[in-house]
């Protein structure tokens, strides 16, 4: 994760240069702006999102692609109580 990790959103830095490209989300809405466009390279990227649920997993998920092609997928799940962001590698083996 980044710096920024909160109900607006989260940040997050990678260690290389990668594509992205969103896979989903459930609760929230992702202005068309904010969404990773999967034919730029990316060192860092910010989410921000407008949450809509009440009820339910608040989540959102992603692929990342490293410059050696090898691709994996992470889901970001939201905390109601404390207000951030975890992320969770569930690339398949």
């Amino acid at each position: 994760m980044g710096t920024t990790n909160n109900k607006d959103g989260f940040s997050i830095e990678f260690l290389e240069t990668v594509h992205m490209q969103l896979a989903g989300w459930s609760g929230l809405m992702i202005l068309e702006e904010f969404r990773p466009d999967e034919t730029v390279p990316y060192n860092n990227f910010d989410f921000k999102v407008e949450i809509h649920s009440i009820t339910g997993e608040i989540s959102l998920q992603f692929g990342v692609q490293q410059s050696n092609s090898t691709i994996s997928m992470y889901k970001a799940i939201y905390n109601e109580v404390s207000e951030t962001w975890s992320l969770v590698d569930i690339t398949a083996p």
